[in-house]
């Protein structure tokens, strides 16, 4: 590298003592793996900061709770921070929604060069890397107190150099009630580079002036939208005096995916196996070699064979079959489940009762956040909304609508085909 130039690495939503959640039939075998997943992304996260000779590391939040269960993801965690240490490399730490408000319990010291900031007031960190070039650090740390505009108290310096602005948060185009923000307010506070955390997706908001960026999770842990694909950290490039380039670099363990069949193509269960198998050396070739584990949405008019009340069992025994089909090899696949989205509406009259629950549907999908509140308020889905139970997504949203909707129907017009 020359010496005009230098690099820094941003990651966030480490979670490494979060568990993997929602797989349906995951194999004991696969227990440890999934275990160690997340703190395998950690080593390569460190390894990957090391090698690419950075300047310094930011973690945007996320990291790892504050329970007994946490301690020995804690402590690798530490372990990750005194190799850091040891190559003269700094890292800078915001804590994020799930990490403890004051310090880990296995944690009583950083190491030298690791500095997390507080939540009670912004800090800004001048520091001059081994190339003698300047950067400032702005920081602060979640505060669950929403009143509190927390970007509004981050604001560019006199130093010289780039300025970056180490976040947990939402982002959102516009501002919205409760811990969002705006990208105006973003780039209102004079930043080169914006250090994002907190959505599980890489996602580049604004691609300079300034760079506003999520890494996304380092490790994918459920078959929700935004945990599946490629996850992994930022390298970022100074040159210049500026940020020139931030690049997405793929460090997950293992590999979660989802593919889609459109049932109208399909004649019967034969084709639902094939269509399967078919997404396997697509996967496998995402994949690079790692462990996958997959998960198919059907979606699409219901055909003749699957009937109106389609039992899951029968994608199971299909799965099952694939499963066998493709359990050696390098790149291994797991399929994990199917999500039944088809539609069994037919076109023929139907009565006022089945009408209105066509309507109430239409409804919750158009307006899920009711959905939530409603299966809230009924302890339907316990810890539906609190905090270590992660909402549904769209696809899983409209799954349990599709399924509502049959169970409905058909305890209303049982003679309906």
């Amino acid at each position: 590298m020359s010496s005009s130039t230098f690099r820094f690495v941003h990651a966030a939503d480490l979670h490494l003592d979060a568990p993997f959640h929602g797989l349906r039939h995951a194999p004991p075998a696969f227990t440890h793996a999934l275990g160690q997943a997340p703190l395998k992304a950690w080593d390569a996260l460190v390894q990957l900061t090391i090698d690419q000779d950075a300047a310094f590391l930011l973690l945007a939040g996320g990291i790892c709770d504050a329970g007994d269960r946490a301690i020995p993801a804690q402590l690798r965690f530490l372990e990750g921070l005194q190799r850091l240490a040891a190559a003269g490399i700094r890292t800078f730490i915001v804590r994020g929604s799930d990490d403890p408000t004051d310090r880990w319990p296995a944690i009583q010291r950083w190491p030298e060069g690791v500095h997390c900031f507080g939540a009670h007031a912004p800090e800004s960190i001048a520091i001059r890397t081994a190339g003698g070039h300047m950067a400032t650090i702005h920081g602060i740390s979640h505060s669950p107190d929403h009143s509190v505009n927390r970007i509004g108290r981050l604001r560019r310096g006199p130093e010289a150099g780039i300025h970056i602005a180490l976040f947990h948060g939402n982002v959102t185009a516009d501002a919205t009630p409760g811990d969002h923000y705006s990208s105006h307010d973003l780039q209102a506070a004079g930043m080169d580079y914006w250090a994002l955390g907190h959505d599980h997706r890489y996602r580049q908001v604004s691609a300079g002036r300034p760079w506003i960026v999520y890494p996304g999770t380092l490790q994918g842990r459920s078959l929700k939208g935004d945990d599946t694909g490629p996850k992994g950290a930022v390298v970022a490039t100074v040159s210049d005096g500026g940020v020139s380039s931030a690049v997405h670099h793929e460090i997950d363990a293992i590999r979660l995916l989802r593919t889609q069949v459109d049932a109208s193509t399909l004649a019967g269960p034969t084709d639902f196996r094939r269509a399967v198998a078919a997404s396997a050396p697509r996967f496998r070739e995402e994949g690079a070699g790692r462990t996958i584990i997959a998960s198919c949405d059907v979606f699409g008019r219901r055909q003749g064979w699957m009937g109106p009340q389609l039992a899951d069992g029968v994608w199971d025994r299909v799965l099952d079959e694939v499963r066998q089909e493709q359990s050696a090899g390098e790149g291994f696949i797991w399929w994990d489940s199917v999500v039944d989205l088809t539609d069994t509406r037919e076109s023929q009259p139907q009565s006022d009762a089945s009408m209105y629950v066509h309507q109430l549907v239409e409804v919750f999908r158009r307006a899920p956040a009711g959905l939530e509140r409603l299966l809230a308020d009924h302890n339907v889905a316990p810890g539906f909304s609190s905090a270590g139970h992660s909402p549904l997504d769209s696809v899983e949203m409209n799954a349990l609508l599709t399924k509502a909707e049959r169970v409905a129907l058909s305890l209303l017009e049982p003679n309906e085909p």
